[in-house]
């Protein structure tokens, strides 16, 4: 997982462009950075990952046996505030 930020020039005031965050990986430390930082209003969030699903790692048993989907949606799994991009 890589974090990288980008804020604007800082102007001091409130017209202060928010900081623009790129998580890459949405594995589970990428997903619990953006989660965490979605809850900021002075951020937002660019999640880049291959799939546009959250996959469990620790349940990929439940999805062969039919048993269960090991996918999550990142739009149910952080919520409003970021957005989400693939890679190549």
């Amino acid at each position: 997982m890589l974090v990288t930020s980008r804020r604007s020039p800082v102007s001091g005031g409130p017209d202060e462009t928010p900081s623009k965050v790129v998580v890459i990986d949405g594995g589970y430390a990428g997903t619990l950075a953006a989660n965490r930082l979605r809850m900021r209003a002075d951020v937002g969030i660019t999640l880049v990952n291959p799939r546009p699903k959250f996959v469990e790692r620790i349940r990929p048993h439940q999805f062969v046996a039919c048993a269960g989907d090991a996918t999550i949606d990142y739009g149910t799994l952080l919520g409003e505030g970021f957005s989400w991009s693939p890679t190549a």
